[in-house]
């Protein structure tokens, strides 16, 4: 007979959480599956095992599971954030924005969410609520490199490049390894003029960072990746 003590619920889901932090995910996923076969409302392994899935690729159980865990405890913000995730990788919009709407209410200093959100809103063209929620972003979190380039690119959209220029160096001294920052500061040189060879190379150079093969490559050449 198996022990379904509370000490060894926490015993196993601790060891799925040691397996996830090993990237594991696969191995981490029947120990939270044992958790659950006997303690259902365990709201942190639904959530987790979520998580798994979603590293997986296995969208539909992520989402599941993440959906699960707020049907036990509806105010539980990371829930709802990677809920909000999976729902944007799988380009439902809408939904994901409702998520992480629902992440920074319950938690408002949820400077992650602020972030996603701000990249939703720019899909959407939603330009301006996105520099608001950039702007949130970082001043929850000042050196969040991810979120100066995010937001360089949204100011470059509404016509502000030189504002996008500073936004791209604050990314790249935050993180010099950037190469979204690194391709968007190269390319906004270029629309603003600078068509010398240190601007022409930085943007290819990150090209070739970020997607090796060219995958990045747009049938626009003015696209700008985020």
């Amino acid at each position: 007979m198996k022990e379904t003590s509370p000490q060894w619920f926490e015993s196993l889901f601790e060891r799925g959480n040691a397996l996830a932090n090993l990237q594991r995910y696969a191995d981490a996923i029947p120990c939270y599956l044992e958790v659950l076969d006997f303690a259902p409302t365990h709201v942190h392994a639904q959530n987790n095992l979520g998580v798994m899935f979603a590293e997986l690729k296995r969208y539909p159980e992520a989402i599941r599971h993440y959906q699960q865990a707020i049907s036990i405890q509806p105010d539980y913000a990371d829930a709802h954030y990677n809920l909000a995730n999976a729902f944007k990788v799988n380009h439902a919009t809408t939904n994901a924005l409702n998520h992480y709407r629902l992440a920074i209410l319950y938690q408002p200093n949820f400077a992650s969410a602020y972030n996603n959100q701000a990249i939703c809103l720019m899909q959407t063209g939603e330009m301006h609520r996105a520099i608001e929620s950039f702007d949130a972003a970082l001043r929850l979190s000042p050196h969040m490199a991810s979120a100066h380039n995010g937001l360089g690119l949204a100011l470059s959209h509404i016509g502000r490049p030189n504002d996008a220029m500073m936004c791209y160096d604050r990314a790249l001294q935050l993180d010099s390894e950037l190469a979204e920052a690194h391709y968007n500061r190269g390319l906004c040189s270029l629309l603003l003029g600078d068509l010398s060879s240190t601007a022409c190379s930085e943007t290819a150079k990150a090209c070739m960072s970020f997607c090796p093969k060219g995958q990045c490559v747009s049938r626009h050449s003015t696209s700008i990746v985020l």
